[in-house]
């Protein structure tokens, strides 16, 4: 058999035996797996008593299949992203914040054919308004002069002048 010295089936009747395991085992797998497939010990929870409880301890195994149907359990117990493990504790929502009451200067008057008055309000807001127009927060511009007015609320009566310092 000089021919076959350079292929594979002439180291092959060393290990005939061996390759005759081989097939036996690989043919009979898929019945041993139908029969025996599931092992009681990775069905659902392991139950813990008192002598498994030390074991556990000492043996990884036991305590990665009590945790085998929840796996990511532990991060509620411990928090991976903060140096102590701890999480922060829990913090009321604050409430929602008032808004301010708005507050308004008088820009101008302007002395066309209707008197219009130009207010500002503290969001640099623009409002050109008659005599008696309300504003949205309730405000009414009750009177125009020459150089102020007089804005009316449920609190009374405020009046703001053009060249007003205090703001």
């Amino acid at each position: 058999m000089p021919a076959l010295r350079h292929t594979l089936l002439y180291g092959f009747r060393r290990y005939k035996f061996d390759a005759l395991i081989v097939v036996v085992i690989v043919s009979l797998m898929p019945f041993v797996v139908a029969r025996y497939g599931k092992m009681p010990i990775t069905e659902g929870k392991v139950a813990t008593t008192d002598s498994t409880r030390t074991a556990q301890d000492k043996d990884p195994l036991m305590a990665f299949l009590q945790h085998q149907d929840m796996p990511y359990e532990h991060l509620l117990e411990r928090n991976i992203f903060s140096p102590d493990g701890k999480y922060a504790p829990d913090v009321a929502a604050p409430a929602a914040p008032v808004a301010p009451a708005k507050t308004y200067r008088l820009v101008g008057v302007l002395n066309t054919s209707v008197v219009r008055a130009v207010l500002m309000d503290n969001t640099d807001t623009l409002y050109i308004l008659k005599e008696k127009d309300k504003l949205g927060d309730g405000n009414e511009l009750s009177a125009i002069k020459r150089l102020s007015v007089v804005l009316k609320d449920d609190n009374g009566e405020k009046e703001l002048t053009v060249f007003d310092v205090k703001r």
